[in-house]
Parts: C-alpha cells; sequence; structure tokens
C-alpha cells in the first residue's frame, strides 16, 4: 500500500510537488532534472490539497 502524500514543495525547480516524505520536520534533498540537488526544509505550514492537509516544504537558503 503506497504511503500517502504529505508534503507539497514551494519555490525552485520542484515548486507544486506532492509526495510523501518519512522523516517530516527533517531537511529534503531533491535532485533535479540537471542532475543538481536542492535542499527543501519544512516552513511550519499547512496547505490543503483535495482535504489533506500537507506541509509546506521551500527552499534552503
Amino acid at each position: 500500500m503506497p504511503n500517502k502524500p504529505n508534503v507539497v514543495l514551494r519555490g525552485g525547480p520542484a515548486d507544486g510537488q506532492i509526495s510523501y516524505f518519512s522523516a517530516l520536520g527533517d531537511p529534503m534533498p531533491i535532485e533535479d532534472v540537471g542532475g543538481g540537488s536542492i535542499t527543501y526544509v519544512d516552513n511550519d505550514e499547512l496547505e490543503e490539497h483535495q482535504g489533506i492537509q500537507l506541509r509546506v516544504y521551500v527552499p534552503k537558503v
């Protein structure tokens, strides 16, 4: 059974991506299509998508 989405990414190359992250609160590394990597961090906000509350992660500055 797949895990339910719990994170939405805002800003950067993965803006709008909704996914599951097992370690909520920890930094989330994302590889972009060019082979680089960007780290997203929890910004202590929630967003609702289709009745599900998702944690908002933004690029680490």
